[in-house]
């Protein structure tokens, strides 16, 4: 089971409220807490930090980061798995998407869906339609399978690169847990052209680690995750969570055209048992990418740890980090 708690702060939504799945799984109480801006990085050239799905972990060549074609399709294999073991995002997103858009009717498209989580906060917005972009056969079939009762909603197999678009079309355009895996000085470009005049392009990541400093858990699995292959969601310096390195993603959205640019920053802390914790991480692709037996010790050797050292049963530190940004 998971438990989620929200301190408050600085953001501009309310007090508690509950938040989960439509089965329950994970409904609980949120906390939430703000802060004002970010560490400021250091750089180190030619390297970057071989991180776990949580903390820095020494350092590696740049080279040995998963690619990003290859990350775009590293959590398809069991959709229904990746979608029970993934937190729903805090409600506060919903909050911020209605104030990029606040009338209904509007053209929405959507980068990489997965399965449909953040496309579930879109239709509440009314929109005529969403256009969803998904580059994985098996995640564009669990989504075709998940709305086919909407209407509203157009599943498109293919990358947001490949995707024919029309230019000047869209009220909204949305990229949740996912821009990472795109070059992002090209994929900002054309968010850009596709919207309409006074649209917003909003992405926006859950990040599950702490963004200050590691905590219990993160220090613990050091050794498991040293010898799996990072991922692009962190800094090219490994310092810094790519989702939270507010001004080099203010300054790619300023270079593609966008203002204003707001971003909004939620932490929150997520108590989990064992087998919700495993299940976790199992979906993240540093995880699901490694060669399968690999996978499997790793997977062991972290029950254990869970067990062992945690009695079965550890509260985390996570963070939302949210960008909206208009076309002028």
């Amino acid at each position: 089971m998971i438990s989620l708690h929200r301190r408050k702060g600085r953001e501009r939504a309310g007090g508690a409220r509950n938040v989960g799945k439509s089965d329950g799984i994970f409904g609980a109480e949120l906390q939430r807490s703000g802060g004002q801006g970010l560490p400021v990085c250091d750089t180190t050239a030619g390297k970057r930090r071989v991180s776990n799905a949580h903390g820095e972990r020494g350092e590696a060549e740049t080279a040995g980061v998963i690619a990003l074609q290859d990350g775009r399709r590293a959590f398809g294999a069991d959709p229904e798995s990746y979608e029970r073991a993934r937190p729903d995002y805090p409600p506060e997103v919903l909050e911020w998407l209605r104030a990029a858009a606040p009338r209904t009717g509007g053209e929405f498209f959507e980068v990489g869906p997965g399965t449909g989580a953040a496309t579930e906060l879109l239709l509440r917005l009314a929109p005529a339609r969403i256009t969803a972009l998904e580059p994985d056969a098996r995640m564009s079939g669990y989504l075709r399978r998940r709305f086919r009762e909407t209407g509203n909603v157009e599943v498109v197999e293919a990358s947001f690169e490949e995707a024919e678009l029309p230019e000047a079309a869209f009220d909204l355009g949305a990229a949740a847990t996912c821009f990472h895996w795109l070059e992002q000085e090209t994929a900002l470009a054309k968010a850009f052209a596709r919207l309409r005049r006074g649209g917003w392009w909003c992405m926006w990541w859950n990040v599950f680690g702490s963004i200050d400093d590691p905590d219990a858990f993160e220090e613990a699995t050091t050794p498991l995750f040293r010898e799996l292959t990072p991922s692009p969601s962190w800094t090219q310096d490994g310092r810094s969570r790519f989702a939270l390195d507010e001004p080099e993603r203010r300054a790619q959205l300023a270079a593609a055209g966008f203002r204003p640019i707001e971003f909004h920053r939620l932490r929150w802390t997520a108590t989990m048992d064992t087998a919700r914790a495993v299940a976790l991480t199992a979906t993240f692709a540093q995880v699901s990418l490694a060669e399968p037996a690999r996978r499997a010790r790793f997977l062991e050797a972290l029950t254990e740890l869970l067990d062992r050292q945690f009695g079965g049963r550890v509260e985390r530190r996570f963070c939302t980090g949210f960008y909206a940004a208009q076309r002028p």
